[in-house]
């Protein structure tokens, strides 16, 4: 079987306990885990497939849609790998466009969108793309650069409108909508020879919602705050807008900040890509920041500050959806366990994973055998899944992925200073297409981090979980 960390932490405890000494702290990264630390050893490889390459080419920021064609829809930041800089004048020009069936196989199609004519705001670069869709007409938010700049002169929020997904129109206004100068850092007007702007305005997200209509979320830059106090640019945020009508919007300020850089291999901790949904009523805010995918949970959509972050995975960029039941996680431009960006950076194409929900927290798992392969060697063919987790006093269910076998086995509930709490042995135990089943009784235990640990001849494996 595999040894998880949770096992490795499960002997750890034991090893402890035997020789007396006495537990005062332990942190574990598991699904259910607040991020204490960052898991800079990490490698999250072997959960995603490689779906979409482009020869010579890269995808960055992108966006997914379904159209009324029956086609998924990518729209990315379309770059081409060189060993210049990637910032350069002639790059990321163009907004890329693929489409697929089945989000496996896809055809690489005509540019969405190029530069805008000499002297937009768009005219140097188009980036970042994010497209919705309203009584039968699509709307892309993208972010616009000048010509004659260079890249870190401000970024601007653009629309463009189309009726089929294949042919965009610029929207006239420029720009779309624009972070309030009370809290956004800016660069004056004439900065570089441009016309100056937010420093950050970009990677947009846009959710229907019925109190406010429609909410923009984007990344941006905080001024400088004496009562923080704070520098101009330490500071970096999710934002949001809302608008009744998806072309005026009304700055709602950020709803999520962080430290612009953070103590991690992977220093650039700056927040981006949000992802945001509501799921059996509560909001999810997913964003790239260091080195993967994070994300916290709240009742509130405009306010996900002070709330318990977690680590997902060590991707970029990613885009989280649901379809037609099932939930799948993208990623791009990097291999998934490059996360400090060195050495393939700008290089790849689009990456995929599934999503399984545990209680209320995703665990990116790969694609069904089906489209993935063979996943025997997997090491996420073997894992306890218990469900809910966190769980409450009863009875909790639980099973064994990848274990078919109905001999006799073992399980424990251990708490966290490595006391049994309760053996029983499953004989038989109860089989599955998807591995063996069991419950356990929860009933007299106090709050708090317990393990299970599920025995048989061919050996063990942990699973850690909380009891509220």
């Amino acid at each position: 079987m595999i040894f998880s960390a949770e096992q490795r932490c499960y002997s750890a405890f034991q090893t402890l306990r035997n020789s007396g000494i006495l537990l005062v702290f332990c942190s574990v990264f598991f699904i259910a885990t607040p991020l204490l630390s960052q898991p800079i050893n990490r490698n999250d490889s072997t959960l995603f497939r490689y779906v979409f390459d482009i020869p010579g080419g890269y995808v960055n920021d992108h966006c997914l849609i379904r159209g009324s064609d029956g086609l998924w829809h990518l729209y990315f930041i379309e770059g081409t790998v060189s060993n210049e800089i990637w910032y350069r004048d002639s790059n990321q020009i163009i907004i890329g466009h693929a489409t697929s069936p089945d989000l496996l196989n896809w055809k690489h199609l005509e540019p969405a969108l190029r530069l805008g004519s000499p002297g937009a705001l768009d005219a140097g670069h188009v980036t970042a793309p994010y497209v919705i869709e309203f009584n039968g007409q699509y709307y892309m938010y993208y972010v616009g650069k000048e010509a004659g700049v260079g890249y870190f002169a401000g970024e601007h929020m653009m629309l463009a409108i189309s009726n089929d997904l294949y042919t965009w129109q610029r929207h006239f206004t420029s720009p779309i909508m624009a972070p309030d100068t009370a809290w956004a850092s800016y660069y004056p007007k004439g900065y570089l020879g441009g016309s100056g702007g937010p420093v950050s305005c970009r990677d947009a997200h846009v959710i229907a919602h019925p109190e406010y209509g429609w909410i923009l979320y984007y990344v941006a830059r905080l001024k400088a705050n004496p009562s923080r106090p704070s520098a101009d640019q330490e500071y970096s945020c999710v934002a949001a807008a809302t608008s009744p009508d998806r072309t005026h919007w009304t700055d709602r300020g950020p709803v999520l900040i962080r430290k612009t850089t953070g103590i991690e291999e992977f220093t650039y901790a700056h927040p981006e890509s949000p992802c945001v949904f509501q799921r059996d009523g509560l909001w999810y805010l997913f964003w790239k920041g260091g080195n993967g995918t994070r994300y916290v949970i709240s009742n509130n959509p405009l306010d996900f500050n002070d709330r318990s972050e977690y680590f997902l995975a060590t991707s970029h960029a990613s885009e989280i959806f649901d379809w037609q039941g099932k939930w799948y996680i993208t990623s791009c431009s990097r291999n998934i366990n490059d996360i400090t960006h060195s050495f393939s950076d700008r290089t790849r194409g689009l990456f995929l994973a599934g999503i399984e929900w545990v209680g209320r927290y995703p665990k990116v798992v790969p694609l069904a055998t089906s489209d993935a392969g063979n996943q025997e060697n997997s090491p996420n063919s073997t894992e306890i899944i218990i469900s809910p987790n966190p769980a409450r006093r009863g009875k909790v269910s639980a099973f064994v992925t990848g274990v078919f076998s109905n001999e006799s086995c073992t399980v424990e509930v251990v708490d966290i200073v490595g006391r049994k709490i309760s053996v029983e042995q499953l004989q038989p135990p109860t089989v599955s297409s998807d591995g063996v089943r069991f419950e356990v009784s929860m009933e007299g235990l106090p709050e708090g981090i317990y393990f299970i640990r599920f025995h048989n001849r061919l050996g063990s494996i942990v699973r850690l979980f909380a009891l509220q």
